[in-house]
């Protein structure tokens, strides 16, 4: 989900940029990119932690049915 977000936010920032109409609203441009830029490392940030999680506890059950 926000993967789609922010690839979303990416092409809409894009899209204006190239437009004509950057002159008159640059400053929300620039925070859908910094929205963008914020959306993509909560989701990594995220997605790390749930790994770290999963890694452990598979470890975690691993050990028990070796012993």
């Amino acid at each position: 989900m926000w993967w789609t977000i922010t690839v979303v936010m990416i092409i809409i920032w894009v899209l204006a940029l190239t437009s004509g109409y950057t002159i008159a609203s640059a400053s929300f441009i620039h925070i859908l990119l910094i929205a963008a830029v914020a959306l993509l490392v909560v989701g990594l940030s995220q997605e790390i932690m749930i790994n770290r999680n999963l890694r452990h506890v598979w470890r975690s059950l691993g050990q028990k049915t070796d012993s």
